[in-house]
């Protein structure tokens, strides 16, 4: 998880050095990119319980 926070990190001073972003610009971009990739994960969470549940459904109708 450190490594990955320190390429974060690397990355946010390149764009602050080759743009004009300040550190709340990079700060709003950063939480919608969690924002993103987490209602993702949810979601695909969701899509398999729901494939889970009707695959149990059907075994029981059996």
């Amino acid at each position: 998880m450190e490594v990955v926070w320190m390429q974060v990190k690397d990355a946010c001073e390149i764009l602050k050095e080759e743009t004009n972003a300040k550190d709340e610009h990079i700060r709003k971009m950063l939480k919608e990119m969690a924002h993103r990739y987490y209602s993702s994960v949810i979601l695909a969470s969701l899509e398999s319980i729901e494939k889970s549940t009707q695959s149990m459904s059907a075994f029981r109708r059996i």
